[in-house]
């Protein structure tokens, strides 16, 4: 995997904990994937840091901890150890988060959950990443550049 001296850089720790085990965790799926070297992106499109009651307890259960920054860290980086959680630093949308922020009671729902939901959210938002609430961010105003590589997930990633 070659890495340019940025990524080298993130990877030895320059850019803090999280950056440096986020940096890990992409070098191993491109090392498992086979791929050479990384593009440059601006645009991510995901569901970070996003997480379930189930999440939660099972965190709260094996680690003693479950606030956000715990499930980030030890769910969404793989790490060994719960890190700080910078603000995003590229333009970044939360795709759907898996609830019905308004009819959540009609579709079973408790309200622990809704509330779970509620914090998990705003915690995604205070790190600067744009809620869309849709697994279409094309349709709702993240219309990529032509040319421009993508970092999504979910169905958005369609061609």
């Amino acid at each position: 995997m070659r890495l340019t001296s940025d990524e080298q850089a993130m990877l030895d720790g320059a850019g803090g904990p999280a950056r440096q085990k986020a940096m890990d965790l992409l070098v191993r799926y491109a090392e498992a994937l086979g791929a050479e070297a990384f593009v440059d992106t601006n645009n991510v499109a995901g569901v970070p840091g996003s997480s379930t009651l189930f999440l939660k307890n099972y965190y709260q259960q094996h680690a003693g901890q479950s606030d956000y920054e715990a499930i980030y860290s030890l769910y969404d980086l793989d790490a060994d150890e719960i890190v700080a959680v910078p603000r995003a630093n590229a333009y970044c949308c939360h795709l759907q988060g898996g609830m019905d922020p308004d009819n959540w009671a009609e579709l079973g729902m408790t309200e622990e959950a809704h509330a779970h939901f509620q914090q998990d959210e705003a915690q995604v938002a205070a790190r600067g990443i744009q809620i869309l609430k849709t697994c279409t961010p094309y349709l709702a105003g993240n219309v990529p550049v032509k040319g421009e590589h993508c970092a999504w997930m979910e169905s958005s990633a369609v061609v």
